[in-house]
């Protein structure tokens, strides 16, 4: 065969059947020219990447890729020989100039440059490609804390850097803290910064930003927020009953950040801690605070105090621990009216004897007060309820009143009861459905449980007593021995 034909022959197929190389390109007529328009290509770290440059009629010009200033790949004809040089063994180019990227690092994110370079005066030609290199978000506070103290009415300043291709959506929630409304809370969330002024201790909680870009699962970190603020000291109740022999508890909340230390003062200005004694204890569960006093005598009653301290301040409150009686219920249920009278039934708790009760009463339009004192009808019980009635006679028909009933003991007069008011009926008119004092068994089964609960807390008491029980009404007659039954059986166990 003869070679030189042969070589021809494969010049014109390789210029006819195959991407033409530069040295073929020479026949071409006109300017060179790169076809398509710009690409961006996303994808994640790791991946094979391919950035296209078509180009026509590329004649003897050179062709470059370049990423800014650097050239990534020159591809020439030099005395009729394709040269391809690469910066990165990475990189390479197909025969249609699409340039290859493999193992995409974060770095080889960017702008390309397919040039078609040109001896001047000719013009060169040039088009800009992308490369959007995808990594999953990442997220830090600022100031990366785990937790972040401010005092109270102090300027909040959290931000959340996110980091991430794309960038990332990031959004704040808050748990635990009771300062914001959702509303609120929406309005924070959408913001990579949050900025507030702590007004209240219940904006404390954790606060927790999540940076999410769809690329791999959204990522998030918290901060515990502290608002520090001087004790605020509650009592759980302001006045408390008790009396000789009995178990009294007294207890007030204590909110504080830092943790306050506190101190109860009893009457006689002794402090507990560091003062104690097997009679006298303390506990502490949370908020809660309770001094805890046992055979109560009556050195012990008087006002204590509940002090509170930290580094922000100290707080207080005070409670009355009292022998007198506790305020009288007056029973509606088993009162009475009729035009000219009204009989009134009450109930009173109260640890020592009941000597009398002052009863006030007035029209409800008038100003006036009217004093009664009435004796009491009960003797000492070991259950230390106390019942009375008492008939006002003497009133106007179709007319409302309002009153008032306090029990005495030897410590003065008891806490008033809540006002009660009743109207007469019309003139003449006869009393209906008059109520049944026993109450039927729903009163009778919550006056036994009621005592159950009497006997239980006073079985501290280590002395004898003896008990009269006064119960009234013949129904009532099973009741009361029960009372004298349980009563019988305390006194020979103690």
């Amino acid at each position: 065969m003869d070679l030189t034909n042969s070589w021809v022959v494969f010049l014109v197929g390789c210029c006819t059947f195959i991407p033409q190389p530069l040295h073929c390109r020479q026949q071409s007529q006109g300017p060179p020219f790169i076809k398509g328009v710009p690409v961006t290509v996303r994808d994640r770290e790791n991946a094979t990447v391919t950035l296209p440059c078509i180009v026509e009629n590329l004649g003897a010009s050179t062709l470059q890729w370049l990423k800014g200033e650097e050239l990534l790949v020159e591809r020439t004809a030099i005395d009729n020989d394709l040269v391809i040089s690469m910066s990165d063994p990475r990189i390479s180019v197909w025969p249609d100039n699409t340039l290859q990227i493999r193992n995409l690092r974060a770095s080889d994110d960017g702008d390309y440059i397919c040039k078609v370079a040109r001896t001047p005066p000719l013009k060169s030609t040039q088009r800009t490609n992308s490369i959007l290199v995808l990594f999953p978000p990442s997220v830090r506070l600022e100031p990366d804390i785990e937790e972040f103290e401010v005092e109270l009415n102090g300027n909040v300043n959290i931000e959340c850097i996110a980091q991430g291709v794309p960038k990332p959506i990031v959004t704040w929630t808050e748990y635990g803290g009771v300062a914001f409304t959702p509303d609120e809370m929406k309005i924070l969330g959408s913001v990579p910064k949050i900025d507030f002024r702590a007004t209240s201790r219940h904006a404390a909680g954790r606060f927790t930003c999540q940076a999410n870009n769809g690329v791999g699962e959204p990522v998030s970190t918290s901060t515990q927020l502290k608002i520090l603020y001087p004790p605020e000291v509650t009592m759980e109740r302001e006045w408390v009953h008790t009396g000789h022999g009995a178990k009294s508890e007294l207890t007030c909340i204590v909110e504080a950040e830092p943790e306050a230390k506190v101190t109860w003062i009893k009457p006689d200005s002794t402090t507990f801690p560091p003062y104690s004694s097997t009679r006298v204890t303390s506990t502490v569960l949370g908020a809660r605070n309770t001094l805890v006093i046992r055979g109560m005598r009556d050195s012990d009653m008087g006002i204590y105090k509940c002090s509170a301290e930290n580094t922000m301040g100290k707080g207080f409150a005070e409670v009355e621990l009292s022998g007198n009686c506790n305020p009288v219920k007056i029973k509606e249920r088993l009162s009475i009216a009729t035009d000219l009278s009204y009989n009134l039934k009450w109930e009173v708790d109260c640890y020592s004897q009941v000597y009398d009760y002052v009863l006030k009463f007035k029209v409800t339009t008038e100003n006036e007060w009217y004093n009664l004192t009435i004796p009491s009808t009960s003797s000492h019980t070991y259950t230390a309820l106390y019942s009375q009635e008492y008939t006002l006679s003497g009133l106007e028909p179709s007319t409302e009143y309002q009153v008032q009933v306090q029990a005495r003991n030897k410590y003065g007069l008891g806490r008033p009861s809540k006002t009660f008011s009743f109207t007469t009926l019309g003139y003449g008119q006869a009393p209906t459905d008059i109520p049944q004092e026993d109450g039927g068994e729903e009163e009778e089964e919550a006056e036994k449980v009621q005592v159950e609960q009497v006997i239980e807390e006073r079985v501290e008491i280590k002395k004898a007593v003896t008990v009269y029980t006064v119960v009234s009404g013949a129904d009532r007659l099973n009741f009361g021995m029960l009372i004298l039954a349980v009563s019988n059986l305390l006194y020979v166990l103690l």
